[in-house]
């Protein structure tokens, strides 16, 4: 079980900006301190204090067939994978560019990212896997997306492998009341979120979401605003901040 304390980044400070902001970032580790750097790099005051823990499945799971062409929708499934596999020569679907390029650094070379979401990944495997290749997702325990299911109505032979869990935390020391931001990047972690502080006042904090999915989540918790980012990537959560920040 990987359970982080709350890690402060404090780089510096874009001077450009009229308000030094303080953002709590709740990603998982070690996912999460290059996020929270790159907010740092905008000029916030930044906490990185993850509201999930990752779990590895600690049980064997079969390699797949040579054949297989393997999903990954998040970082954490490549890491499980090249723990539980030494075989590299599978073509490989992500779901988005950073988890694409862990799996090229993790020695994949057929890799293809869709850039988006689950429904980006199901378009991408219709367009360049023939049905005739298994496939098999190396997912976390919560999945959203339908992904297996979709593809097995399209007549895939497609299969769920649980290979790690996100496990929610049961309590946090932060207050949230010193917070302008607080950035969510899944369902599951939005539900922590909401469940952890719906006693408290949050009514002063923005909330930055990285899907609508996400955002979804947080219907009736009464924060001061809820933003979304343009597309399901750090990269949109950022523009999305930028543009909030320089509005100030």
């Amino acid at each position: 079980m990987f359970a982080p304390q709350p890690v402060r980044i404090s780089y510096g400070m874009n001077k450009t900006l009229k308000k030094k902001s303080k953002i709590w970032v709740t990603q998982s580790h070690p996912r999460g301190l290059d996020s929270a750097a790159d907010f740092e790099a905008l000029g916030l005051d930044v906490v990185s204090s993850p509201l999930l823990s990752i779990a590895f499945s600690s049980d064997p799971i079969p390699s797949p067939e040579r054949s297989t062409h393997l999903i990954f929708t998040a970082r954490n499934g490549v890491r499980t994978f090249v723990e539980k596999h030494t075989e590299r020569d599978f073509a490989v679907t992500c779901v988005g560019d950073a988890t694409a390029a862990l799996a090229v650094e993790n020695g994949f070379t057929q890799v293809t990212s869709a850039k988006g979401d689950a429904q980006d990944v199901i378009a991408l495997i219709r367009e360049t896997v023939p049905q005739s290749i298994p496939l098999r997702h190396c997912a976390g325990r919560y999945v959203r997306g339908q992904i297996v299911e979709t593809l097995k109505s399209l007549g895939y032979n497609a299969e769920r492998i649980e290979y790690y869990a996100s496990t929610p935390i049961s309590s946090s020391d932060l207050d949230v009341s010193d917070f302008d931001y607080v950035a969510l990047y899944s369902p599951l972690a939005a539900r922590t979120f909401r469940d952890l502080l719906k006693d408290k006042d949050v009514s002063g904090l923005k909330t930055l979401s990285i899907s609508t999915a996400t955002d979804d989540i947080l219907d009736g918790l009464n924060v001061k605003d809820r933003h979304i980012a343009g597309r399901p990537n750090q990269e949109a959560m950022m523009a999305r901040l930028k543009l909030d920040l320089e509005s100030q």
